[in-house]
């Protein structure tokens, strides 16, 4: 009989310690709320799209040109400055620029010095035309490179004038377009005299193989968003 009261006591005993941990298990589970949700964000993002036609690093053709001084002859009224003999071939599109994006920019353009390329066998002088054969800046000198621009795409010419060989900070708006044209102009050194002005030219005329200017575009972000 005591055997058997032992072997309940244990029993019990055992199922007291097992609702414990059921206890403490279930308790675990559910005896604290919980809720969850999720959420998420997005926007869209401006759209940045400028265009350059021609694309990419290009190349300005005079095509079927070569470029010479003036014909005319000197007189004094060319030796006050700003009167010197001039000639071009004319007016030639540079570059259309578009802005197709969403967000205003600004242009800044910059024309670089001039490169004359001389014949294989001819060299620069060091002292002069006055005595001797051209430095590199008197014949630099005699080329000048007009830039002007238009907001009309279906122009032949500019109207508005890049001075002192850069235009900073241009604002071009979303949805509009701005066209560049170049005009390479040969300007004689009239103010040295009639002598060494055609003794210039005729230098060039005979050493020089090609006259270039370099013109860079940059465009950069020009607004923010309201928001931002």
């Amino acid at each position: 009989m005591v055997k058997k009261k032992r072997i309940v006591s244990k029993l019990i005993l055992a199922l007291v310690v097992l609702t414990a941990i059921s206890c403490c298990f279930l308790g675990s589970t559910f005896a604290r709320y919980t809720s969850n949700s999720k959420a998420s964000a997005s926007v869209d993002v401006a759209l940045w799209d400028i265009a350059f036609d021609p694309a990419g690093d290009s190349t300005v053709l005079f095509e079927g040109q070569s470029l010479t001084p003036s014909k005319d002859a000197w007189t004094e009224t060319n030796k006050t400055a700003g009167s010197e003999r001039t000639h071009s071939n004319g007016v030639v599109k540079a570059v259309t620029i578009t802005n197709n994006g969403e967000v205003d920019a600004l242009l800044n353009v910059t024309v670089g010095a001039v490169t004359v390329t001389l014949n294989e066998s001819c060299e620069y002088g060091d002292v002069g035309v006055a005595t001797d054969a051209p430095t590199e800046t008197e014949v630099a000198q005699l080329f000048v490179l007009d830039v002007k621009y238009s907001t009309n795409t279906g122009a032949s010419a500019g109207d508005t004038a890049v001075t002192g060989g850069k235009l900073e900070e241009y604002s071009l708006a979303a949805g509009s377009s701005v066209v560049f044209f170049v005009e390479l102009v040969w300007k004689s050194a009239d103010t040295l005299g009639q002598e060494l002005a055609d003794k210039l030219d005729s230098w060039v005329g005979k050493n020089a193989a090609t006259v270039g200017f370099e013109i860079s575009y940059v465009a950069v972000q020009g607004e923010e968003s309201p928001l931002a």
